[in-house]
This record gives C-alpha cells, sequence and structure tokens, in this order.
C-alpha cells in the first residue's frame, strides 16, 4: 500500500469498487454535448472538472503529463519484464498485440501474500496492482478485460506518483462520453465509476444514503464506500433518471 500511495493511486483504492448503474449513466449520456463538454440539463450545464476528480479519487493533478513511448516488444521481451517487474510467468495466449489479459492479474492478486515478503515482492505486488487498477478501472476499454503493457513504462512508484493522472483520466472519459452520445453508439466504456461517484456527489435526487460519514485524510470518494440505502429513491430505473 505504501508504494501505490507514492504512485498516486491510494485515493482509488480507499474509494473500493461498485457496481456501476448502466441506467444512471445512461440518462447522463443522453444528456452529454460534445460541443461543449458538458451535460445540459433544464436547469443549465453543468460538467465534471478536473477538481473533481482530484477529490473524488484523490489522483495527482498538478504534475507532468502522462505521456510515453508505444514500443512493440517481441514477446520474449514481454514475458522476460513481467517476470522481472510483476513477478509472473506468462503464457504467449496471455498476450495480445501489446495487450496483457486481466485475468492473469486478478489470478495472481487472489494468491496469498507472504506477512514476511521481501521489498523487491512488495514492488511486484504493486505493480500488479496498479496495472489492474489502469485497466480495470482508469482506462477500461470495451471489453474491460485487458490493459496496455506500455504502462509498465511507468515502472518507478516516485516518477509515477509525479504525473498528472487526474488530467489523462478526465481526457478519457470526456472522450468515451462524447463516443457514447453519437446516435450510433450502443455502448460506452471508460472510467464510468468515476461519473457514478460524480452523480452521486453533485445530484442528490439519484443518491443513495450511505451509512458512514467521510473521514479526513482520504479520497472524498471514500466516502460512498459503505453500505448504502436505496429505500428513498429508485434504482436501476431509467424513466425515473430521465425525469
Amino acid at each position: 500500500m505504501r508504494h501505490i500511495h507514492v504512485a498516486g493511486f491510494g485515493g482509488v483504492i480507499k474509494c473500493g469498487y461498485k457496481m456501476v448503474d448502466n441506467h444512471l449513466v445512461t440518462a447522463l449520456v443522453e444528456r452529454w454535448r460534445p460541443e461543449t463538454h458538458t451535460f445540459h440539463f433544464k436547469f443549465g450545464e453543468t460538467t465534471i472538472t478536473l477538481e473533481d476528480v482530484q477529490v473524488l479519487w484523490g489522483l495527482p493533478i498538478r504534475d507532468e503529463v502522462v505521456s510515453g513511448r508505444d514500443t512493440r516488444l517481441t514477446f520474449p521481451e514481454q514475458r522476460y519484464l513481467c517476470n522481472e517487474l510483476l513477478g509472473l510467468h506468462v503464457e504467449e495466449n496471455e498476450f495480445k498485440n501489446q495487450i496483457l489479459r486481466l485475468t492473469r492479474l486478478i489470478a495472481e492478486l487472489g494468491n496469498d501474500f507472504p506477512d514476511d515478503a521481501s521489498e523487491d515482492d512488495c514492488d511486484r505486488r504493486a505493480r500488479v496492482y496498479i496495472l489492474h487498477l489502469l485497466g480495470g478501472t482508469l482506462f477500461p476499454d470495451s471489453s474491460s478485460s485487458s490493459v496496455f503493457f506500455h504502462y509498465l513504462s511507468h515502472r518507478d512508484f516516485d516518477e509515477c506518483g509525479r504525473l498528472s493522472w487526474a488530467s489523462a483520466v478526465l481526457a478519457y472519459l470526456f472522450k468515451n462520453l462524447c463516443k457514447g452520445a453519437s446516435s450510433k453508439a450502443i455502448e460506452i466504456y471508460g472510467p464510468t465509476m468515476l461519473l457514478h461517484l460524480w452523480a452521486w456527489e453533485r445530484i442528490s435526487l439519484v443518491s443513495p444514503t450511505r451509512s458512514m460519514e467521510y473521514q479526513s485524510g482520504k479520497a472524498y470518494g471514500s466516502r460512498w464506500n459503505c453500505h448504502l440505502s436505496f429505500r428513498e429513491i429508485p434504482n436501476h430505473a431509467l424513466s425515473h433518471y430521465r425525469s
């Protein structure tokens, strides 16, 4: 956890994971306008800001741009890096082009981790967890089942923590909201969990009742990582969200 915090992703982990309400996301996408990057409601326009991303998920905001070289590696090179940086022994069928299947990372995270693990083992475990966050939560593709191998170019935790991940996540969300708003779109992907948290924070008519108050020192979105009651609002109800 220390390595994950240094790399800038501790806040996302504290927020936990919630199943996304696809009906709520659909209702929001219907109100999205690509020309202005805003949601159009009856009372006016609003949008997710860079500050929202930083406050809700605790991602770094005032740092260097997330970028890097998309290096094409051979499978032997990929297998060596997986073993060296992640401690994984991968097979060729677990790669597709420059993409690693998330199922391999999930299987590794399901294994017991010894209390007396070495520093190198902790480094590798943290990278596995971060790579899973990047592919499964922050930058998921349409399948949400793989992650680009080139994220491992940010292998140093201190260097990784000096990147503006909040800017990259917001740009990726906007890009996918614009795609989802197209009349030809049949799905939307990207960091929809962030969109979900933002809606619960900003639109009280769709937010459930929490059983826990915010604890200082954590990302603000973590206050939704508790038991939630939907007694006072309809849940998974598209017509309600639209109205």
